[in-house]
């Protein structure tokens, strides 16, 4: 049984908002869409 879950907002502990993005550009890629920063405003920070 779990005691704790930890919940990390990118940049407390992991940063990993440049892994996201490079994951979001080549899903993207796969359907002929390009990444913008305006994509990525859309999401980031939610």
């Amino acid at each position: 049984m779990n005691k704790a879950v930890i919940f990390d907002m990118d940049g407390l502990m992991l940063e990993t908002t440049h892994t996201w993005q490079k994951a979001e550009k080549e899903f993207l890629a796969d359907f002929g869409k390009a990444y913008s920063s305006e994509v990525a405003k859309k999401y980031q920070g939610m």
